[in-house]
């Protein structure tokens, strides 16, 4: 499955991918290349139905499939259920944790190795609470357009506090999903904020 926004997608009838080749015997990305093309109206797309909620899930696993069944599989990492929160999790989770994005801000990435960007920030606010009674949290981090649909992710590459345990993990590194950029802020000419999924003024982001 592969998760992004519903806006992302609306209106749209393919989608293009690119994906490294998979080689054997390797567990890393090869470098080399291969773009694959879905019709979405040939795939399922499924959209949260919370209307709060912009994300939807798109299936991919027949393109991987066929690709396997021919001299050109492809090379992907799927999202391993480790690294989703438990419901119980979530209570534990503050203020001003340490995130990271990855994605394609203002359509910027590596073209040559085919790799996206990670922006580093922090929770602005309590993970485990909604946000104005929101199904969303704020991050701080530079996200700016084209952003939208990246993953996000608390990450701590040197150590962390569990606040369930109140153990310190001195050394340790923890990687959990906990949600998918979708807006940011922006000013009106009136000087009020709202949300907007094509910020021009961007303060911070918001993740679902």
């Amino acid at each position: 499955m592969l998760g992004t926004n519903k806006y992302v997608i609306s209106g749209a009838d393919r989608l293009n991918m690119v994906f490294h080749l998979k080689e054997p015997g390797k567990t890393e990305p090869s470098g080399n290349f291969i773009n694959v093309g879905l019709e979405l109206s040939a795939n399922g797309v499924l959209a949260h139905p919370d209307p709060d909620v912009d994300l939807c899930i798109i299936s991919i696993s027949d393109v991987i499939a066929q690709q396997e069944h021919t001299s050109r599989p492809v090379f992907f990492v799927h999202l391993a259920r480790s690294s989703i929160p438990q419901p119980e999790d979530w209570a534990y989770f503050d203020a001003m944790e340490e995130v990271v994005m990855i994605g394609c801000p203002n359509g910027i990435y590596d073209d040559a190795n085919k790799m996206p960007l990670a922006r580093r920030g922090i929770a602005a606010t309590t993970i485990s609470k909604r946000y104005n009674g929101k199904p969303w949290f704020l991050v701080d981090m530079a996200c700016f357009p084209g952003s939208s649909g990246s993953p996000v992710f608390v990450f701590n590459q040197n150590g962390y506090i569990d606040r369930k345990t109140n153990i310190n993990h001195v050394g340790a590194s923890r990687l959990l999903f906990v949600g998918v950029l979708f807006a940011g802020p922006t000013i009106s000419n009136t000087g009020e904020i709202v949300l907007g999924n094509a910020p021009t003024f961007q303060i911070n982001s918001i993740c679902i």
